[in-house]
């Protein structure tokens, strides 16, 4: 197996791996070429909107928590 410089290669497109450790091991490779990763259409959200509905449904959970506790 060659080398990104071997074949000519001056461009890597790659979907967003679903999982973290994967893609630390892309980013941490030693590639002569520009790496560049596209969104995973395998999911109905991005990572940031994703992480901004858990963000958004702990707050929830905190006020609901804090509401109850001061009625009773």
């Amino acid at each position: 197996m060659g080398s990104t410089s071997t074949h000519h290669i001056t461009q890597l497109q790659v979907m967003q791996p679903c999982d973290r450790p994967f893609a630390d091991f892309i980013t941490t490779l030693n590639l002569s070429c520009q790496v560049n990763f596209l969104p995973n259409t395998q999911f109905l959200w991005s990572r940031e909107a994703f992480q901004l509905i858990i963000f958004i449904g702990i707050f929830w959970r905190e006020i609901k928590k804090n509401h109850t506790l001061s009625d009773a």
